[in-house]
């Protein structure tokens, strides 16, 4: 049997697992792991880079990625946690934090977009009930109560009461959540610190990749992603990608992860349990990797992603324009 090793790759999203190195070679962008000939890596279609674990850097990388513009985030080996990022400081985005800035300690503007979050959300999880009940799996009961809770949100006057019919639905829609998963899958309730399941480490896992690329995109547009509006400041906290990725959590990870589950793309044997929590077997975790980045691109909810960033990034240049 002959076998074939791939020694480059084009594509938009590129994940590299440590230990390794990205550097230049013959002026080419190449991850090397220090077996094997290093992977060149094509510049023009990469568009983000997540780096899991130890993954080091040339100077002459961190260089040719800031030239064209490529984020790059850090995650820890397991992609429980979203480390950081770094990418090209546009020139041209100076007034729009500014205004961002000042409409943050606008009421108004704070309340209206906290409003459109928690519509968008709550629109997600009516979306994905029909879809369910459609299949005989959801129970009509939770479509009425998240359309009685959707009318709600357009009287209130406050983003406490908006938190609180967010975290209703959320509520609400993990009790469904739980009764959508074939036997040997079980989801009771949603833990994280740490997750005790493999469905937990599963939703801990796309989330962490969603507000990672989330935060990277918002400062790709020159935005505060610390500076949310339905999400308070919290120091360290990406408060603004916390915000515009709550409508995207039911669609990009909630319901792959139950395709990925009851399609049997893998099994509960994948994982392990140590202090950490129940986490994804070194082998595998590459696989299920792959598997969210097919599903969100085919799906296009990449696209949803970036026009909901583009979205706010209007609100805020039209606030900009009122104050003058």
């Amino acid at each position: 049997m002959s076998t074939h090793t791939i020694n480059s790759i084009s594509t938009p999203i590129i994940h590299l697992i440590g230990p390794g190195t990205l550097k230049v070679n013959n002026g080419r962008l190449a991850y090397s792991t220090g077996q094997g000939t290093p992977m060149r890596l094509d510049l023009k279609t990469i568009q983000h880079i997540h780096c899991f674990g130890p993954v080091g850097m040339s100077d002459q990388a961190i260089v040719l990625l800031l030239k064209h513009n490529i984020p790059v985030c850090f995650l820890t080996s397991t992609g429980k946690t979203f480390c950081g990022s770094f990418q090209h400081l546009r020139q041209d985005t100076t007034l729009l934090r500014l205004n961002q800035y000042r409409a943050s300690s606008d009421a108004k503007f704070q309340l209206g977009m906290a409003k459109f979050w928690v519509k968008e959300k709550i629109t997600s999880q009516i979306n994905a009930t029909r879809h369910y009940q459609r299949q005989g799996k959801a129970d009509g009961k939770y479509l009425v109560r998240l359309q009685a809770t959707l009318e709600k949100i357009k009287t209130q006057t406050n983003i406490a009461s908006l938190r609180g019919n967010e975290g209703e639905t959320s509520a609400l829609w993990f009790e469904l959540f739980g009764k959508l998963f074939l036997l040997p899958w079980k989801f009771t309730t949603r833990n994280r610190r740490p997750p005790t399941d493999p469905v937990n480490a599963l939703l801990s896992l796309g989330y962490t990749l969603l507000v990672s690329r989330t935060t990277a995109l918002c400062q790709a547009e020159g935005l505060e992603s610390m500076l949310g509006t339905l999400h308070e400041y919290r120091s360290g906290r990406p408060s603004l990608a916390c915000d515009i990725m709550e409508p995207l959590r039911v669609p990009m990870v909630d319901r792959w992860v139950i395709m990925l589950c009851n399609q049997n793309q893998i099994s509960p044997q994948d994982f392990y349990t140590d202090k950490k929590g129940v986490l994804l077997k070194r082998e595998v975790f590459p696989k299920v990797v792959a598997f969210w980045e097919e599903y969100n691109y085919k799906n296009g909810f990449c696209d949803k992603l970036t026009g909901y960033i583009k979205h706010f990034s209007s609100c805020v240049r039209s606030f900009g324009q009122k104050e003058r």
